[in-house]
């Protein structure tokens, strides 16, 4: 303060009486894991948009209200917008993780060698499918990733009644900047 330091105020300078109020603290940002998270699911195709507006507007504008994410992301699963896997990766923060090209992972089928398999789903289509997606620990193997792209390529050339055929392939970039190789059977 001025009267400590002996500094005069000027004249025109207001000065503070008991009556004025002391500013409120801006109330701090919202940081809640929810703020958004509706958005983003939809923006992803986590949630599908389709399956979304066949909702009533009472039931979307509860979940659009719901402040937390926890709750948010329980009511969505019993809605059946979300499956148990997808919850759980939400949750752990793997959100990016649900998506790959036009396919949107449901479940965990099993894990391999080189990958894991998934039940999946295009998000246009809505046809079932299976996603083999293979491991970032060898990811970076130029040699295994030629034979898993191999692999996808000798099994689309089949085509046998008993033989799970391959639908599609490809390499898919998340908002982190890793890269997904996966390819997609019958």
């Amino acid at each position: 303060p001025d009267w400590m330091t002996g500094d005069r105020i000027p004249a025109d300078a207001e000065t503070p009486t008991m009556s004025t109020p002391h500013p409120t603290p801006p109330t701090p940002p919202r940081t809640s894991l929810a703020e958004g998270m509706l958005d983003r699911l939809l923006a992803q195709s986590i949630v599908l948009p389709a399956e979304w507006e066949e909702l009533s507007a009472a039931d979307r504008d509860e979940l659009g209200a719901i402040p937390d994410a926890e709750p948010l992301i329980v009511r969505l699963s019993q809605q059946q917008l979300l499956t148990p896997f997808q919850c759980e990766a939400i949750r752990r923060g793997l959100t990016d993780e649900l998506v790959l090209g036009h396919y949107r992972l449901l479940a965990m089928i099993g894990q391999g060698g080189m990958g894991s398999v998934y039940r999946a789903e295009h998000v246009f289509l809505r046809r079932q499918v299976a996603v083999k997606v293979m491991s970032r620990t060898y990811a970076a193997n130029a040699r295994l990733l030629h034979r898993f792209y191999a692999e996808a390529q000798a099994v689309a050339k089949l085509q046998h009644p008993n033989i799970v055929g391959c639908l599609d392939a490809g390499r898919h970039g998340s908002t982190e900047g890793t890269m997904r190789d996966y390819f997609v059977m019958e």
